[in-house]
């Protein structure tokens, strides 16, 4: 990150201008480098949770989740906290976050889609390249046909191969195991994921931000479901009590977003409004403004006119107080957060009474189905005594008769 900062301020030193395209060659290089680190720690981490030997699928799958989201989290955002909230360039921060959504949806797009369809039409190739070489063979022993087993079995063989129907089954089912099994979401997770976080945190500063992550969403959903249907085996059914550790993890980012967005608000009004070459306005200062605009609408309510007058004198206020004023909103946000949080649960009602119904109804039908398997079992048991005891019963009778044992 900070040799991609370096090697920028060296090209503009050199161009003496933003604007030429060299200079975006480091913020390029860097945006790269970052889902090549993502795919190194995710099999990192995939090792590490394979040795932790979690008792079921989901305490796996929320463990992975849990590692990859700290460190996606870092990676993805290092560079935008460090230009932001120490260099404090606007400029540089606003081409930094264009470079990184365009260039990791792109190189995201050919890792997913092109890696996996390269290889299925390999796994194809493969196939025909068997076939040919089947009737290959079966064209050469077709006339020389002798007694030896071998040669009849491949006769037999190239006769098949040569049918409509084993070439079908060829195509479709040889082919089809060759590919590779699908692994599952988390890379579609983390790149909507990713996006968000560019959006709710830095979507202020690039206008084109929230569009471009919509625009990139919807593309990628239906490049998904292209490559899940022709590029990977066909998935199994799995099923699933939630969306596990991705509930936490939603909970966690909103409570982070909302703690960097007050943080880098409160440095763009002390630090950046004050020092920045750009003189952007403040935000107390706007808020002012406004208040002041909006009393004159109020003049027959006196009350509300008060309070806009106050509010008012945030354009004139101290450091300390804008500050103060930030925490406030802060703490607003976060309990009107919490309160919408408990208020709109993450599982509706019905479909709650729904699960719960399916699970009664799948533990009344086990219980009956146990309490038939023991009652068979039960059954079969007595049945199996009673004829012993039946037999026993008959060989001391017939031993103990002397016109019976002389009869046997």
């Amino acid at each position: 990150m900070t040799v991609a900062v370096a090697l920028q301020d060296y090209c503009e030193e050199i161009y003496y201008c933003r604007v030429s395209p060299a200079a975006y060659f480091p913020s390029i290089i860097y945006s790269c480098t970052i889902p090549v680190l993502n795919i190194i720690y995710q099999s990192v981490a995939k090792r590490l949770t394979d040795w932790e030997n979690h008792k079921t699928h989901s305490q796996h799958q929320d463990a992975l989740i849990i590692k990859l989201t700290c460190f996606h989290f870092i990676n993805n955002y290092l560079a935008l906290f460090y230009i932001f909230f120490w260099l404090g360039d606007l400029v540089r921060l606003t081409e930094y976050l264009y470079t990184l959504m365009i260039t990791s949806q792109l190189f995201s797009t050919v890792a997913e889609i092109g890696l996996p369809y390269l290889s299925a039409k390999y796994a194809h190739y493969q196939a025909n390249v068997k076939r040919s070489s089947l009737n290959v063979k079966a064209k050469k022993t077709d006339g020389t046909v002798t007694k030896d087993g071998i040669d009849k079995n491949l006769v037999l063989l190239a006769k098949r191969e040569r049918s409509h129907h084993t070439d079908i089954f060829d195509i479709i089912y040889a082919a089809d195991i060759r590919l590779h099994t699908y692994n599952g979401l988390l890379n579609e997770y983390f790149s909507v994921l990713r996006d968000h976080g560019f959006v709710i945190m830095f979507g202020w500063c690039w206008g084109l931000a929230p569009l471009c992550a919509l625009l990139s969403n919807r593309i990628q959903l239906r490049f998904d479901m292209w490559k899940i249907c022709t590029s990977y085996r066909r998935l199994l059914h799995r099923d699933a009590n939630g969306i596990g550790a991705w509930d936490t993890v939603l909970k966690v980012y909103a409570i982070l977003f909302i703690a960097i967005i007050f943080a880098m608000l409160a440095t763009y009004e002390i630090v950046i409004s004050e020092d920045g070459p750009e003189g952007a306005e403040p935000f107390c200062w706007s808020l002012g403004i406004w208040a002041e605009k909006l009393a004159r609408y109020f003049e027959e309510w006196p009350a509300m006119r008060k309070m806009f007058e106050r509010l008012a004198l945030l354009k004139k206020a101290t450091n300390e107080f804008k500050l103060l004023v930030i925490i406030i909103l802060e703490h607003l946000v976060f309990a009107l957060f919490f309160v919408l949080s408990y208020a709109i649960p993450s599982i509706p009602g019905h479909v709650r009474q729904s699960i719960q119904r399916r699970k009664y109804v799948e533990h009344e039908l086990a219980m009956q189905q146990l309490q038939l398997s023991s009652s068979q079992k039960h059954r079969s048991k007595s049945f199996y005594h009673a004829k012993r005891r039946s037999m026993h019963i008959d060989r001391v009778a017939r031993y103990s008769d002397p016109e019976l044992e002389r009869k046997a």
